[in-house]
């Protein structure tokens, strides 16, 4: 009895193979190799393996969205909530198992810590259960592979992992970029700032008689003044001081007698 089964279209062989090899690594065992052994048929064969299966994977390709046999295995899948799609190539899914989500493996190459497939891988343990061990593992209707050392059991990544991951390639590509800009701007040689020339002066404009401002006269500073001229002083007259009366007898005043007026007749010249 297997844990998974791969249904795929027989031109994508080589896919369903790199897939069957990553998930045996991952500790599960895989039915996926198509060989009929003899005295059996091949719908008994694929019947069995696909009831024993405890998931289903179907491959969707440009081949198996035409294939009968691929679409019948899916459906059975379905029908029994087991069914994990896969997009190996960029078609359009068949109208019935669109609702499912898929894991995009287009650009897969059978890394292990590829997004998608980290996807895929929790979709299968939520199904089938966390794989035992890889010493346990095998790929039915293949011989067994050489023993390894036992492998610590690989949990599923985080998906904060993945998205960090998704997202790294666009944190260097603008890292660079920024690393481009700057070296291009510390290397490049310093160009010489351009001349800048001062306009030429406006002629003077022409000032109008009205607004011709007129010479202020000033008046002229009077003249410091003459310190006055003090006066000669006069020599006083001498004051007539009165005379001490005289204590000596006062002559008596003798009075000219009057002369004798004519009385009559004629004064003769010569009197």
């Amino acid at each position: 009895m297997s844990d998974i089964f791969i249904s795929y279209a027989s031109q994508d062989r080589p896919k369903a193979q790199t897939l069957a090899e990553a998930l045996v690594q991952q500790g599960w065992s895989v039915w996926w190799d198509r060989t009929i052994p003899p005295g059996k048929t091949f719908d008994q064969v694929i019947e069995e393996a696909l009831e024993a299966a405890k998931c289903v994977i179907v491959l969707w390709s440009s081949q198996s969205v035409a294939s009968h046999w691929v679409k019948t295995e899916a459906a059975e899948g379905l029908r029994r909530g087991i069914l994990v799609p896969a997009l190996i190539d960029d078609v359009r899914i068949p109208l019935e198992f669109r609702r499912i989500q898929t894991a995009q493996l287009v650009d897969w190459r059978g890394e292990p810590t590829h997004p998608e497939f980290e996807k895929l891988v929790r979709a299968v343990a939520n199904m089938v259960g966390q794989p035992v061990g890889a010493d346990i593992a095998q790929v039915e209707g293949e011989a067994k592979p050489p023993a390894e050392p036992p492998r610590p059991e690989r949990l599923p990544v985080p998906f904060r992992h993945s998205s960090v991951r998704k997202a790294l390639p666009w944190f260097i590509a603008i890292v660079g970029f920024v690393g481009v800009l700057v070296a291009f701007w510390v290397f490049q040689e310093p160009k010489p700032l351009p001349r800048v020339e001062a306009p030429p002066s406006p002629p003077p404009r022409p000032v109008p008689e009205k607004e011709i401002p007129k010479p202020i006269v000033e008046a002229p500073a009077p003249a410091p003044a003459t310190p006055p001229v003090a006066a000669t002083p006069r020599p006083e007259a001498p004051v007539a001081r009165p005379t001490p009366p005289s204590t000596a007898p006062t002559p008596p005043k003798i009075t000219p007698a009057e002369p004798a007026k004519p009385t009559g007749g004629r004064i003769l010249d010569g009197l």
